[in-house]
């Protein structure tokens, strides 16, 4: 389905004055090039952003340590004000095309970068002992498996209303809440998303599917993220230049 059938918005987190800058230059993205697509951002000074139709600032104080978990009051945000279906974005992303038309987005959950979980902590635990298994405990405490998890990077995802799609942030929560009182700050990828979207019974979609031609996928570049391209080889030829003046526009920031 094309998102345009259902209520759609873009949503971001804006926490301090250099998040606030990247979010109102991505609003401006998002109305010129998403014909005013609705735009939710928390932020702690909702006064900053001129409120719209499309522009739609919501008070947040901050609720996690480091605010690595915060993401998921603006997916549990974006649903209460009625929207089917939520396109989060790190606030120093920027809209290239209008990518709520671009692809036949699926139910569930959608994500730039999304792998194996159990791999990933294979990695991690030379680095952190005991994380694999604390982990596990918490996969155990659900009854689910860390094997068929999946990593997911959460600067892009895209969150589409199925029925059940309050378990996913409650789930998240309280997954948060244990990895902090076992003082465990990071990882909202490797863990709190990744349990969650597996309690919740949902399917993890790779950003890079849904695309009428399977040819198109690889050229298409509708939203831009510096994450997106650690290595200079990965960055496509046709793409160099705009990459650059992004780059300076968000280090100016």
């Amino acid at each position: 389905m094309s998102l345009s059938d259902r209520k759609t918005c873009f949503v971001t987190l804006a926490v301090g004055k250099k998040y606030r800058d990247h979010a109102l230059t991505l609003a401006e993205y998002i109305r010129t090039i998403t014909d005013n697509t609705p735009f939710v951002v928390l932020t702690d000074r909702p006064e900053v952003f001129p409120k719209s139709d499309s522009l739609i600032p919501i008070p947040h104080r901050i609720q996690s340590v480091g605010v690595y978990h915060d993401k998921l009051d603006c997916i549990a945000a974006s649903f209460r004000l009625g929207f089917d279906d939520c396109i989060f974005l790190d606030a120093d992303c920027r809209i290239l095309q209008n990518a709520t038309i671009s692809r036949q987005w699926k139910i569930r959950l959608t994500a730039k970068s999304c792998y194996d979980l159990h791999k990933n902590l294979l990695r991690r635990e030379s680095r952190e002992t005991g994380i694999g298994d604390f982990l596990e405990k918490i996969a155990c405490r659900y009854g689910i498996q860390i094997e068929g998890c999946k990593f997911i990077n959460e600067w892009i995802f895209v969150v589409c209303r199925d029925g059940n799609e309050d378990i996913f942030p409650q789930s998240w929560r309280e997954i948060r809440n244990i990895l902090e009182r076992k003082r465990t700050f990071a990882g909202e990828g490797a863990a709190a998303i990744s349990m969650a979207v597996r309690i919740a019974g949902w399917s993890v979609y790779h950003y890079d599917t849904g695309y009428p031609e399977e040819a198109i996928r690889h050229r298409q570049i509708d939203i831009y993220k510096d994450k997106m391209f650690i290595r200079p080889e990965s960055i496509p030829g046709s793409f160099q230049e705009k990459y650059q003046e992004l780059e300076l526009q968000r280090k100016a920031i």
